[in-house]
């Protein structure tokens, strides 16, 4: 399935890529407004189609209404921009012949962490490694203060 844009292969992590809270113009749209998904589409279909985009974080399908909208969030507007060109009438059911159909979103997709990491579940991550350390007879002096 290898199209315009798309890789062959997922792109591996870009190395020291600022987080998108802190990324240069992160008012930019950078997520795309899909529609034309068949009512069985399931989130994972549609993932695995765009996780192969350049600049691919997340996805997510609306379920409101008749027809499933979907939304891509991409690490840069050009990105975003990108796979909109990449997907523009793209047959995405061979059997209902539902064709995408690709716009720029209003606004960026909003992404639920799915855990965050506390200063309190840090200290008992902390406290539990040490336990065990201390089970095995072992020592990390670094983190563990000595008993």
């Amino acid at each position: 399935m290898a199209g315009a844009g798309i890789h062959p292969f997922p792109p591996p992590p870009v190395p020291g890529a600022p987080d998108a809270a802190v990324r240069p113009g992160s008012d930019e749209v950078r997520t795309i407004f899909i529609t034309g998904l068949p009512v069985d589409v399931k989130e994972r279909e549609l993932h695995n189609l765009l996780r192969w985009l350049p600049g691919f974080e997340a996805s997510q399908i609306n379920f409101k209404g008749d027809q499933p909208m979907g939304f891509a969030l991409f690490s840069y507007a050009h990105h975003a921009i990108a796979a909109k060109a990449a997907l523009q009438d793209l047959v995405f059911d061979a059997e209902t012949k539902s064709a995408l159909h690709i716009e720029m979103a209003k606004k960026n997709l909003f992404i639920k962490r799915e855990w965050e990491l506390t200063s309190d579940a840090l200290r008992v991550g902390i406290q539990e490694l040490c336990a065990t350390a201390v089970r095995w007879k072992m020592t990390l002096p670094i983190i563990c203060e000595p008993t």
